[in-house]
Order: C-alpha cells, then sequence, then structure tokens
C-alpha cells in the first residue's frame, strides 16, 4: 500500500476527529438478472452474490482481518449484494449474526444517489466507468463527492465511539468515483477506473485532515 497524501474532508463538521482507518471495498460478484430494465449494466436491485462472489468476499475478509484487526464498526449500501459481503467479513472479524445490527449502519451513500448515472445501453465489453464519465462528468464528480461524505460519516461514528477503525461495502461506480475525487483533492487529475471486486482503498482520518492509501487488492492474501 502507497499513502497517495492528504485531502480535507467534505464537510468540516466542526468536532475533532480521532485517527480513524476506513477501508472501503466493492462488494462480490453479483448475479446477472435478466430483463431488469438496466441493459447492461444488470443492476437488479435483489441481485444476490454468486458462488464466486461469496468466495472473494471470504478471501477479503481474511485479508482485511490481517490489516484491522479487532474492527467492530461496520458500514453497508443497503443493496442485498452488499449486505451478504459485509456479513461474511463480520463473521470473520469475529461477530456472531446475532450483534450484527450491534456493530452495522446501512448507509445510502455507499450505493448511489442517482443510480441512472451508471447506466449505459451499450455492448458489455464496451462498458467501463471512465465512458460513464465522459457522457456524465457533473454527475459522477457528484457521486464521488457524496460517497466520500458517507466514508467521512463512518470515521466520525467510528470515532466517537473510540473504534479505530471501519470497514465498508460500496459499489464499483460510486466507489471508483470516490476514490478518484480524493485523488483529484490532491492535485492528481487522475481518470476515473473500474474497481475489481474485492478492491478498494483506505482512508485515514486524523484531526480534520484524510490520507487515502491507494487502491488496495484485498484478494492479495499476506
Amino acid at each position: 500500500m502507497s499513502c497517495v497524501g492528504c485531502f480535507r474532508p467534505i464537510i468540516d463538521r466542526g468536532v475533532p476527529m480521532k485517527l480513524v482507518k476506513v477501508a472501503v471495498i466493492r462488494h462480490g460478484k453479483k448475479e446477472k438478472i435478466p430483463d431488469c430494465g438496466q441493459g447492461t449494466t444488470s443492476w437488479g436491485i435483489q441481485a444476490r452474490l454468486t458462488e464466486a462472489g461469496i468466495a472473494t468476499a471470504e478471501q477479503v475478509a481474511r485479508r482485511l482481518k490481517a490489516l484491522l484487526p479487532g474492527c467492530t464498526t461496520f458500514g453497508c449500501s443497503p443493496l442485498i449484494r452488499a449486505q451478504e459481503t459485509i456479513f461474511v467479513i463480520m463473521r470473520e472479524m469475529g461477530i456472531v449474526p446475532a450483534e450484527f445490527a450491534d456493530h452495522i449502519r446501512y448507509h445510502p451513500n455507499f450505493w448511489s444517489r442517482h443510480p441512472s448515472v451508471w447506466y449505459m445501453d451499450v455492448d458489455p465489453a464496451a462498458y467501463s466507468n471512465g465512458a460513464v464519465y465522459n457522457l456524465r462528468r457533473t454527475e459522477v464528480e457528484e457521486e464521488g463527492n457524496i460517497t466520500l461524505n458517507a466514508i467521512q460519516d463512518m470515521s466520525v461514528l467510528a470515532g466517537s465511539g473510540n473504534e479505530k477503525s471501519v470497514i465498508c461495502v460500496s459499489h464499483g461506480g460510486p466507489l471508483d468515483a470516490a476514490i478518484m475525487m480524493a485523488k483529484r483533492q490532491l492535485g492528481r487529475y487522475v481518470p476515473i477506473t473500474d474497481l475489481k471486486e474485492g478492491e478498494g482503498a483506505i482512508f485515514v482520518f486524523d484531526d480534520h485532515v484524510a490520507t487515502m492509501v491507494d487502491v488496495e487488492d484485498f484478494l492479495q492474501e499476506s
């Protein structure tokens, strides 16, 4: 992992921020939902993880346990595929299912404020977040800032409870946009990328300065 610098949180909430690490990853591989009305993106909100997606979540969980041992605070998109991913991670962290509700916050901004932003009715092989960005730049940047705010919300929540780390599950487009916007605040005018399942980033909040660790493949065992 490599630190890419510091950026100011999007919102200054006027409260001291303790040192908190927030890992945000993309959920595992999901089902294809036929005729869901969303074209090539197959966005059916009812889509669940495939067996491969569950295996990815299990591998990611082991990696995150090594990186952030003892984590007991979790954030998640409300969509079922994100929930299934975070549940696997929580079990690996030693949280029993009966206590999941005590440790998790479902944050709508870990999904998408405007899901239609990411819709493109094209050949799946031609689909990319970069193509979406070229068509809908303003909306994608807004999505990125909204997701950054959700990440910061989770850091404040954890810090208020004297927790040192948070693990969150989001979706490809919003998380890609958040990483892009964080890097651009650092003066790195990078294009938006396409995270794979199990990839993400770590944000480190300390006082009112946030540091972003570069994109991390949490599938790598160590």
